[in-house]
């Protein structure tokens, strides 16, 4: 509650609060208030920085993606690698990779890649239900495959 100029002082001296502790306070309230502003200031800037690496990481995924269809294979896995070096912690640089060794018909590192971005779907909300049933179905197929390909070795 704010206290009248004229009324005695909160803090007991008997003087009136405009000669005593007004501009004290005063001067912490303009104190929060940058206190304040600084803070909001930081977090616009943080989440601006958020938003880019949302968007370069979408736009390298898009990249290893567009390359694997090319079967630009070398500048692929450069793509791939990027995601995972530079975004470990999301699920595009196993999942592109995945997708790249099944298009080059490598399906023991696919299955490998398969089940790590298995893995990260069946740990996080947010996916489509149907996306690990796709996952779980193609490892399935590498192991057959990976069978056939042992028994005519």
């Amino acid at each position: 509650m704010k206290t009248p100029r004229n009324e005695p002082c909160p803090c007991g001296s008997g003087k009136k609060y405009k000669k005593c502790c007004l501009v004290q306070d005063e001067s912490m309230v303009a104190e929060k208030r940058s206190e304040q502003a600084e803070a909001h200031r930081r977090w616009r800037e943080d989440m601006e920085q958020v938003d880019l690496r949302i968007e370069e990481l979408i736009d390298l995924s898009n990249k290893a993606n567009d390359l694997i269809r090319a079967e630009q294979w070398s500048e692929a896995e450069v793509a791939c690698r990027q995601l995972q070096e530079q975004f470990p912690d999301e699920i595009d640089g196993d999942h592109r990779f995945y997708e790249y060794y099944k298009a080059r018909g490598d399906f023991r590192e696919a299955k490998k890649h398969a089940q790590a971005t298995l893995a990260m779907v069946e740990s996080r909300e947010g996916f489509d239900p149907q996306f690990p049933e796709e996952i779980k179905e193609d490892i399935a197929a590498f192991d057959e495959r990976i069978q056939a390909d042992h028994r005519t070795d």
